[in-house]
Order: structure tokens, then sequence, then C-alpha cells
């Protein structure tokens, strides 16, 4: 089960740290234009592993964090090229 989500630079503004509750629901609110969509269509494409997504956003990391502390890390070197790292 996923934990928690990091995002550093996304749009090239804004750095995230979110956690996820164990039970009950988590709500992310803000005004618009901060990413709220952004995040759950990230989360999106990351399950149906739609990388050509990530080539399409500008961020510097994204670190998600699993159960039992694994991670996965993606991280954009150019706007070509991303790497996912677990």
């Amino acid at each position: 089960m996923l934990t928690s989500i990091k995002i550093e630079k996304l749009f090239d503004i804004f750095d995230y740290n979110i956690e996820l509750k164990k039970q009950g629901i988590t709500i992310l609110t803000g005004p618009n234009g901060y990413g709220k969509t952004t995040i759950l269509k990230i989360l999106e494409a990351f399950a149906s592993q739609n990388g050509y997504f990530f080539t399409k956003i500008l961020f510097s990391k994204i670190i998600l964090t699993f159960d039992g502390h694994d991670t996965a890390t993606i991280e954009k070197e150019s706007s070509k090229d991303i790497q996912l790292k677990n």
C-alpha cells in the first residue's frame, strides 16, 4: 500500500510531502494551479506504467513510499530522460 508521496519542484516551483492515512481518506486541498489534479495523474500514470506522462510534466523528483519502506523514485534528468529507481 502507498504510504507517502514526495514531489520535488512540481512545475519547477512546488515541493510536496504527502503522508497518506492508513485508515480513512487523505484530502488534497489548495488553490487552482497548485498541482492537485497533477498529483492524482502522477499516481494514475505510475500505476498504469505510463512513462510518457512523466516526460510531459515539469518536476525534479518523485518518491513513492510503500509499506515496509519500499520506494520507487522517478527522476527527471531532461525533458525526455526519465529514470525509475527502486
